[in-house]
Order: C-alpha cells, then structure tokens, then sequence
C-alpha cells in the first residue's frame, strides 16, 4: 500500500506540474461567471447539470492530454517492466483525477451558494 500511496502522490504532482489543477480553476471560474450573469431560474437549472457533466469534461479532455503526455515521457512503455501492477495504475488516475473532480465540484458549488 506504500508503493501506491506513493505513486498516487507522483500522480497528482504530475497532473500539478503540467497544469491540470490551474486548468481546471480557470474552467470552474468560467463556470462560476457564466452562472452569475444568468437569471436565477435558469441557474437553478444550470448548475446541477455543470455540476453533473464536469467529469465528462474531465474524462474528455484531461485523460486524454495525460495519457498523450505519458507516452510522449515514455512512463506507458517503462509502466510494463515493473512490478506496478495497470490495476493500481488504472485507480490512481481514477483517484487522482476523481480529487481534481471533487474540488472543481466544491469551488463551484461554495462560490455558488455565497
């Protein structure tokens, strides 16, 4: 559990060093002004459908720019001849990116609800 508590750390110093964090703070601000400018009903509406398909942006956009970034840094290739087994790869990047998720989620709905 060492090992993976470990790689999950490397993980979400990866998805910080190349930006993941801070794109995804300007996208849940993006979130936040749109919603403001709109009439209350129809954030009413708005936000829990934002709040709803913002893993889908992530699962979109995110997996796919760290799966590219991974294989350009040949980490895919290196993965294999280790013991690190692609279950605990798989749910690292679940979790990992489940974290940038929930605080995108928590921004927006705290900024929301203020």
């Amino acid at each position: 559990m060492k090992k993976n508590g470990s790689s999950l750390l490397h993980d979400i110093k990866f998805q910080f060093r190349h930006g993941f964090y801070i794109a995804y703070l300007v996208a849940s601000i993006v979130y936040v002004a749109i919603l403001r400018l709109l009439p209350l009903e129809p954030r009413n509406f708005i936000l829990p459908i934002i709040l709803f398909t913002d893993p889908a942006v992530l699962g979109f956009f995110f997996i796919s720019g760290i799966f590219f970034l991974e294989r350009d840094q040949n980490i895919l290739e290196n993965l294999f001849v280790t013991p690190y087994s692609i279950k605990n790869y798989i749910l690292n990047k679940v979790i990992s990116l489940g974290l940038i998720t929930y605080l995108s989620s928590v921004y927006t709905g705290f900024i929301w609800w203020q």
